[in-house]
């Protein structure tokens, strides 16, 4: 089952991400059962949001990231990630659609993650 997960990250800026991206790059596994990723950044500092594979999957990510996280100056927020089950997902243009006629096109399968948890409505602006 997949996991949508939004985390608030108050008083980390845009370069100390930046910093733990590139060196999250280098750490092997790091993003295994990563099926997306996205950083917004605010007045506050950035928002992440990520969906995983699994939930084991999110808790190998926390635990690997946390200690490069703070070798880079995250500081501890306190702020508990939001965590949700995800209910479908879909890539546009992936071959996790099919076009609009109903058919997939040659090679392409979907991506159907079902999920017992409730279906969240809220669309967020995703450029950084």
């Amino acid at each position: 089952m997949a996991f949508f997960v939004h985390a608030v990250v108050p008083g980390v800026t845009a370069e100390q991400y930046d910093q733990l991206d590139t060196a999250l790059q280098e750490t092997p596994g790091v993003f295994d059962g990563c099926v997306a990723h996205a950083c917004v950044s605010t007045d506050d500092g950035p928002e992440v949001f990520d969906i995983r594979e699994a939930e084991q999957q999110m808790n190998a990510f926390v635990e690997k990231m946390m200690p490069i996280a703070t070798e880079h100056g995250w500081p501890e927020t306190g702020v508990t990630p939001r965590v949700m089950r995800v209910h479908h997902h879909w890539v546009p243009g992936g071959a996790g659609r099919p076009p609009p006629s109903g058919r997939l096109r040659a090679g392409a399968a979907p991506f159907h993650v079902p999920s017992h948890g409730s279906r969240e409505e809220n669309r967020e602006d995703l450029d950084r």
